[in-house]
């Protein structure tokens, strides 16, 4: 039998030795998720984008990599006003007068309204959703119960975009020629007008807070649009954009901290629109897709969603 003696030094040594290793394997481990994946994953944290072209929709990453078609052809053709629904399994969007519906993976397409309809937005349960129809509608989310919440104050509502808290709308309403922001309870009353003036506001969507909204203005100069943002309450407003552009179809990150929105750069002419992000407060701007199409209504998917 042979035996082997060590001193209490050396299993110290050891010991140290195993652990540094550990610390070692454990960093190289970090290092290689962060080398792959990390950016994958801040993406996945932020959700992913949809938007349209005129031939479907398609979801990217927060980042603007990895775009894919989710759906094509069909009723999907020349879809606006995309929007999820809010625990993002869904997403709803009106296509030549109709309204839709259907799974975050492109299946299960269902048509929920139809007779010159548009811009659906889902109530923060989930449980509604709203779309404009001259008036303001509510109908259940399976298409179900469509009623007329109010006769609101003008002609021609646009637009809508229900509250996160769910008590109100802003909705736009052209007032003669001119489109306006207004909110008001969901159930109908207390009207404020957002944008007193011949201020030309449209395309208006909440903050996740509910603090502020984000809104288009139509420029003083042909084929100019900029985005601004509202405090609901105060209506002090700001302007966020500020290129004598065509900067439209602002839509909040799920932690309200970036815009997403699109650009139609005057270089390349009209039929070209590609998708940006900046931070909430107009600066840090950047761009997301480069494929000189004609890109629309980014919807920010929700945190935590499949």
């Amino acid at each position: 039998m042979i035996l082997v003696t060590r001193s209490p030094q050396d299993g110290v040594r050891r010991s140290h030795a195993g652990i540094w290793f550990g610390v070692l394997v454990l960093l190289a481990a970090v290092a290689s998720a962060l080398l792959e994946g990390g950016a994958r994953s801040a993406s996945q944290a932020q959700g992913l984008i949809a938007f349209a072209r005129a031939d479907g929709i398609y979801v990217m990453r927060a980042d603007g990599s990895g775009i894919r078609t989710i759906r094509r052809g069909g009723a999907v053709t020349n879809a606006r006003s995309l929007e999820w629904s809010p625990d993002g399994g869904k997403l709803a969007f009106g296509a030549n007068g109709e309204v839709w519906v259907m799974n975050a993976d492109g299946s299960g397409l269902v048509r929920l309204a139809s007779g010159n309809v548009g811009s659906p937005t889902w109530s923060p349960d989930g449980r509604s959703i709203a779309f404009v129809r001259n008036d303001i509608w509510v109908m259940n989310a399976d298409g179900s119960n469509p009623q007329r919440i109010v006769r609101t104050p003008r002609l021609n509502e646009a637009e809508v975009d229900w509250s996160p808290a769910g008590g109100r709308f802003v909705f736009t309403s052209l007032v003669g020629y001119v489109p306006k922001l207004y909110v008001m309870n969901a159930s109908g009353g207390n009207v404020r007008d957002l944008t007193p003036g011949r201020f030309f506001a449209l395309e208006p969507r909440w903050s996740p807070d509910g603090r502020q909204i984000a809104f288009t203005r139509w420029g003083n100069t042909f084929g100019t649009e900029e985005i601004y943002v509202v405090n609901a309450k105060s209506r002090k407003r700001v302007r966020l954009t500020q290129n004598r552009v065509a900067d439209r179809n602002p839509a909040w990150s799920p932690d309200g901290r970036k815009i997403a929105f699109v650009r139609s750069d005057l270089d390349y002419g009209s039929a070209v629109a590609e998708i940006y992000v900046m931070d909430a407060d107009g600066s840090g701007v950047s761009r997301l897709t480069h494929n000189q199409r004609a890109e629309a209504s980014p919807a920010w998917q929700p945190v935590g969603a499949p």
